[in-house]
């Protein structure tokens, strides 16, 4: 590549703004016949795209209708010239990480090629995909340009059309109808499905256990329900246009079509101030602000910190539970920051007080703010039952016996919900301690009787917030985390996640999934701040777990299988607490007395010098390199292993040593059958232990769980009907 001073970069795009009309349907429209035609499909949709050269640093932008939310997929088709190695420049979207270089647009000459973009970091107007050199690059940049780019966005992920688009790209620059089928004896994608696939049976044993299940030995129960947690989905979603930003104070809440929109607070303008304590709720009144300054010993900012800064109210909508956030105009009412709507009847929307809750019966309660009330009450209350149009008198609640230490430090910060028999569970922020958490009962109009209040095992936090899903199941988020609860708040457990949070948002984002919202790397900050602030969004979906227990320790053979179930190949995956031995069975004869089995057994079990005497040990780990056999030999260490059960008597068909593990603990199996190859895979330290073997003597059969003279635990047992990549399938 020759090189010559600055960059000197020639982009020339091509002309699809007669493609790009939008209609109403989500729907792409051909309003002419442009040079490269792309066919109309409500599957994709064209945007423009125009070069921007900025010295050494080529650009382009990508300027994004609104209404493209719900695509799930987004790649660019580009044709460059002259682009040597994947190191002589970094390509990036937006404030993401660098991009991969497809191979195909790499050498000298023309190349074209496909990059896929991360639809997360694709936002509604305007996006900048830029082209970086690296800085110790001398010469002239004559011959590399980017001859032809096209962005297109779909409503699914398909990994054969992303596959056939990989191959397609390198000759792209001509006109493609990309819903075409490939052309037969074209190659196509062929591998198996990498964990995206649904499992044909999911049993989180949610209801009666032996409904479904056969059990050939043992005793058999279901344990309590647990909240198993999945799909966790972590990402920015709004990034101030100065830096460092500074945005704080997230309000979520549901509109009437049940969009959700986000509104918060942000100030531009003039990063180069003092610190100023003037965020949002200090511009409006300098002597208020001063008085605040003073109670909370802050610095005062400079005169100039309000002059010569602007601040807004953005407000972001998304109308797919999170999955693309359109960007609304500033200051769109509602505006404001840190806000609790609820509609009412009418579809008003209401905001009052604190926090507010929606009845089922159409009544509003909201609980108030600081200076409606005073020390030595609990929390205080006023309904309305007019949407908010009009309001009952203060009622300030201080239930006789309470714990005057609580009373003395519960603050006017709190969340409420509804609970399934109509009372409210009100969580309090206590300063300094623990939450505390009371109920209240409505004996009248706008009145309410309140029980004692008690402290919550929840770290001390700011303001609560709490979501009801319509399973019952609540959720609290804090600074340190996410618990629940199941029961109404008797007891509350910490969630197996943890987001970050200063005065979050949460809300039910359909059905078994949470939508929470929060600044980041900001609390009361000054502007501007030391960090670049974020608006960050977690989601996650979770599911009613329950357990199902082997609690008989004598019989030898105990085996539960699903009552309809039947299958040749197929996938296996459960998570186990090992006791003695262990796993998983399969290809499940109708007697319940041949099988083959997947099991984890430990030393000291019965099981264990009766699957793996001595013998069998020796030829096992004569297998393996010299320098593993210390390990391979350690006493104390278990076996995972491959057996097939005939009529009751135990054949081991291949076994392998795992890493210490202590009695009780929790592992996820998983085991892959295609034909006669079967396959079976632990998740323990430090790495996920494999083992194989063939063997066919029962072709298809059932599918269940196995115990072998010790008891054990099992949840969250799912089965695919095909193999599935196990490597995919730990999470």
């Amino acid at each position: 590549m020759k090189r010559n001073g600055m960059a000197n970069w020639t982009v020339l795009l091509v002309a699809i703004s007669c493609l790009a009309a939008h209609a109403a349907d989500g729907k792409v429209e051909d309003n002419d016949t442009p040079a490269l035609r792309i066919a109309a499909s409500p599957e994709f949709l064209p945007v423009n795209l125009f070069g921007m050269p900025v010295g050494s640093v080529g650009s382009l932008r990508i300027e994004l209708p609104k209404g493209t939310s719900g695509y799930k997929e987004a790649v660019l088709l580009l044709r460059v010239d002259d682009v040597d190695a994947s190191n002589e420049a970094r390509m990036y979207l937006n404030n993401s990480g660098p991009l991969k270089w497809p191979d195909s647009l790499l050498g000298e000459g023309e190349h074209g090629g496909v990059v896929t973009l991360p639809i997360k970091h694709l936002r509604p107007g305007r996006n900048l995909m830029r082209f970086v050199f690296k800085d110790n690059l001398n010469g002239t940049t004559e011959g590399f340009r980017v001859l032809e780019a096209e962005l297109l966005l779909f409503r699914d992920r398909s990994p054969a059309r992303t596959a056939r688009m990989t191959r397609e790209g390198a000759s792209w620059g001509r006109p493609v109808d990309w819903r075409q089928q490939a052309a037969r004896g074209d190659a196509r994608s062929v591998s198996p499905s990498r964990g995206n696939e649904s499992p044909t049976i999911s049993d989180f044993f949610q209801e009666a256990f032996l409904t479904r299940w056969k059990t050939f030995g043992g005793t058999w129960k279901k344990l309590a329900d647990e909240i198993h947690v999945y799909d966790i989905d972590e990402r920015d979603i709004y990034l101030s246009p100065e830096e460092p930003g500074w945005l704080e104070w997230v309000g979520l809440w549901k509109e009437k079509d049940d969009a959700i929109r986000a509104c918060f607070a942000q100030i531009t303008g003039n990063p180069g101030l003092d610190p100023s304590y003037r965020p949002w709720y200090g511009r409006g009144s300098r002597e208020a602000w001063l008085t605040f300054a003073k109670d909370y010993k802050m610095q005062v900012g400079p005169e100039d910190a309000v002059s010569t800064t602007r601040l807004d109210y953005v407000a972001l909508r998304s109308r797919d539970q999170g999955d693309m956030w359109e960007n609304l105009e500033p200051n769109q009412e509602p505006s404001g920051a840190n806000l609790r709507f609820v509609y009412a009847d009418d579809g008003s929307l209401v905001n009052h007080g604190v926090a507010n809750v929606r009845c089922r019966d159409g009544r509003i309660v909201s609980s108030l703010w600081p200076q409606e009330w005073k020390k030595g009450c609990l929390v205080g209350v006023r309904e309305s039952t007019d949407g908010g149009k009009t309001w009952s008198s203060d009622q300030l609640i201080a239930p006789p016996g309470s714990d005057e230490e609580i009373l003395k430090v519960a603050t006017e910060e709190n969340a409420m919900v509804e609970l399934g028999d109509g009372r409210l569970l009100v969580l309090i922020r206590c300063d300094p301690g623990n939450p505390c958490q009371t109920y209240l009962t409505r004996t009248g109009p706008g009145k309410y009787t309140a029980t004692l209040p008690s402290r919550t095992p929840m770290p001390h936090s700011g303001m609560p917030e709490l979501a009801r899903c319509r399973d019952g199941v609540i959720w609290y988020w804090g600074i340190d985390g996410i618990w629940y609860t199941a029961d109404d708040g008797q007891t509350w457990q910490l969630a197996p996640v943890k987001f970050p949070s200063y005065y979050g948002k949460m809300i039910d984002a359909g059905a078994n999934r949470i939508l929470c919202v929060t600044q980041t790397l900001t609390g009361d900050s000054p502007y501007p701040f030391r960090h670049d602030a974020t608006v960050r969004q977690f989601r996650f979906s979770y599911q009613r777990s329950g357990i199902v227990e082997q609690t008989d320790a004598q019989t030898s053979l105990q085996v539960a299988t699903r009552k309809e179930a039947d299958f040749a190949d197929l996938h296996l995956r459960a998570d186990v607490r090992v006791d003695g031995a262990i796993g998983l069975a399969f290809r499940v004869q109708p007697d319940g007395q041949s099988y083959y089995i997947f099991a984890v057994v430990l030393p000291g079990a019965e099981a264990f010098n009766l699957y793996l005497p001595p013998d069998l040990q020796r030829d096992q780990l004569s297998a393996n390199y010299p320098h593993e056999a210390p390990f391979m030999t350690a006493p104390g260490n278990p076996m995972c292993l491959l057996g097939r059960v005939d009529n009751g008597k135990v054949t081991v068909l291949r076994g392998m040593r795992l890493a210490y593990l202590p009695r009780g603990s929790w592992l996820r199996m998983q085991v892959k059958v295609t034909g006669d190859l079967i396959q079976g895979a632990v998740n323990s330290a430090p790495n996920p232990t494999y083992i194989g073997v063939r063997d066919a003597k029962y072709p298809s059969g059932g599918v269940g769980l196995f115990t072998h003279a010790s008891t054990g635990a099992f949840q969250d047992f799912r089965v695919w009907s095909r193999p599935q990549m196990i490597r995919d399938l730990w999470r």
